[in-house]
């Protein structure tokens, strides 16, 4: 397998993300996109602009915490211009508590065990999913952070175990039934991750040795790379690691509440 991506490399990823979105958007319109104004899903925003896909984009955030995907979203819809809505999500425990109670469930039967970032993902998609209409398509970033997400130190221990070595394909790639993306939208809409299909498989042609290393999702910026030029505007990884994001936020409910943290709140939770 390759573990270096060349100018046509990435043409080539463009127009199988590009065919994608054209393959699969739903034929009268309903298109759905979730975006976080993160890499992955800024990649599938732009696919869908250059297919020429009508689509609406959505993006959650929780009240009163501060969100660079706010901000970055923000900043994209108005250079860009097109449909998008904000959803905000309570941070009252109160209002939310049913819904985590009901994302703890669906973690444990996605995973086997409580994992705290997966509850507050699925809580959050769960949340969103009741405020889409049914139907339509529902494209998403999802199994981005699997296929290019590995940072440097993973990298060279997938060079080290060797590039053929399937376990580390298998690491990369997710089943539906794995994913909480295709788990929660699917029971009412299609649910579809931009990097599905042929264009999954070229990216692993590369993954295992996590492309140019050690900033393995250049090979999306590249792919799209005169969108990034133009339009500079995605929220940097380390940017939203400090930011108040969702798990910010049940961190600060947890300690609240008398719990370590989060996720000992939440498999205390899980026990009743």
């Amino acid at each position: 397998m390759k573990n270096k991506y060349t100018k046509i490399d990435c043409e080539n990823l463009r127009a199988l993300l590009v065919n994608n979105a054209k393959q699969n958007a739903d034929k009268t319109g309903n298109n759905i996109l979730l975006l976080s104004g993160g890499m992955d899903s800024v990649t599938a925003l732009y696919a869908l602009l250059e297919a020429g896909i009508p689509f609406k984009a959505y993006t959650f955030y929780f009240k009163d915490f501060p969100s660079v995907d706010k901000i970055a979203v923000e900043s994209l819809q108005q250079k860009i211009g097109f449909e998008h809505e904000f959803i905000e999500i309570p941070s009252k425990w109160e209002s939310i508590k049913n819904d985590v109670l009901d994302a703890i469930c669906v973690c444990k039967e996605i995973y086997g065990k409580v994992r705290e970032v997966k509850v507050e993902t699925i809580f959050a998609l769960q949340y969103l999913d009741k405020r889409l209409c049914q139907g339509g398509v529902v494209f998403s970033g999802s199994t981005g952070d699997a296929l290019v997400g590995y940072n440097r130190n993973t990298a060279i221990m997938a060079a080290k175990i060797g590039e053929d070595n399937p376990k580390m394909i298998d690491q990369r790639t997710l089943t539906p039934k794995e994913n909480e993306f295709d788990v929660i939208f699917s029971k009412r809409h299609k649910s579809l991750s931009i990097f599905c299909g042929e264009a999954e498989k070229f990216i692993l042609g590369f993954s295992t040795k996590a492309c140019n290393t050690p900033k393995p999702k250049a090979f999306l910026y590249h792919a799209f790379g005169d969108y990034h030029a133009k339009f500079k505007s995605y929220r940097q990884p380390k940017a939203f690691q400090k930011a108040g994001n969702e798990k910010a936020m049940f961190n600060m409910i947890a300690i609240q509440k008398g719990y370590k943290d989060a996720l000992a709140m939440f498999r205390y939770l899980a026990k009743g």
